[in-house]
């Protein structure tokens, strides 16, 4: 029980995150979150800011917050607005309802004639 308890806080935490982190998009820079600000940044090692990691991946993790307030307003908007103030907007946005469908879109689309997908 001792072990359990702590993996299973650790694994509920995490999965808040992971739940987070991308979303399907047509346009590849609207695919992936920024969480303004978050109590759990420091424990998620500042990845609630996922967008800018994954445009400067070379950045330490303790200097992405000042990389973000620094250039908000082009983060905002390379991102498609794929943006949440907090993780608790995000689970009222969608504690019941889908984020996303359970099919993937592509797997949605008709197939054209001769080929797999449009």
């Amino acid at each position: 029980l001792y072990v359990l308890v702590p993996v299973w806080l650790g694994q509920s935490l995490i999965s808040v995150r992971t739940y987070a982190e991308h979303q399907w998009s047509e346009h590849p820079e609207g695919r992936t979150i920024i969480v303004e600000r978050s109590p759990l940044s420091f424990l998620f090692l500042n990845n609630n800011l996922h967008f800018v990691h994954h445009k400067s991946p070379t950045v330490a993790w303790y200097r992405l917050p000042k990389l973000f307030r620094e250039r908000r307003e082009e983060w905002l908007r390379m991102n498609n607005g794929y943006v949440y103030p907090n993780y608790l907007a995000l689970i009222k946005s969608f504690a019941f309802k889908a984020k996303e469908p359970v099919i993937h879109p592509v797997l949605r689309r008709s197939p054209e004639p001769g080929r797999a997908f449009k």
